[in-house]
C-alpha cells in the first residue's frame, strides 16, 4: 500500500511525496536527508486527510486543509470551509463580489467575443 508524506513549512504543505513504504521513504530521507531544512515530513493519515502543496497544516489538530477559497468562507468545527450562503442544488458558481450563488447556464458568453 502506498504512503503518502507531506513536507510542512511554518504550516504551509511545500511538497507531498509518494512512497511504497514507510520504510521507502526512511531510506530516502536517509539519503537526501531534510536536515538543512526548517520544515518537518509529516505522514498523512486518514484522519489528517491528504494535502496538495499549498494547503495549511494545523498542527494543534492533526489536520491539513485546502486553501480558503473565498475571503467570506469560514472553516468549520470539520475543518471543510463553508460559504456565507448554502448552495442551492444545481450547477452554481460563488461571485464574491456579489455575496451570492449564480446558476451556470448552457447560453454562450455575450461578453467573451
Amino acid at each position: 500500500m502506498f504512503q503518502y508524506y507531506a513536507y510542512v513549512n511554518n504550516a504551509l504543505v511545500e511538497n507531498v511525496i509518494v512512497c511504497n513504504s514507510d520504510e521507502d521513504f526512511r531510506s530516502l530521507t536517509e539519503s537526501f536527508p531534510m536536515g538543512m531544512y526548517t520544515g518537518e515530513w509529516i505522514k498523512v493519515t486518514e484522519d489528517t486527510g491528504r494535502p496538495n502543496s499549498g494547503w495549511t497544516y494545523l498542527k494543534e489538530h492533526g489536520k491539513f486543509i485546502d486553501k480558503q477559497p473565498y475571503p467570506s468562507w469560514v472553516l468549520n468545527e470539520n475543518f471543510v470551509w463553508e460559504p456565507p450562503i448554502q448552495q442551492p442544488e444545481g450547477r452554481y458558481s460563488w461571485d464574491e463580489e456579489g455575496q451570492k450563488w449564480i446558476l451556470f447556464t448552457n447560453e454562450p458568453c455575450k461578453n467573451c467575443e
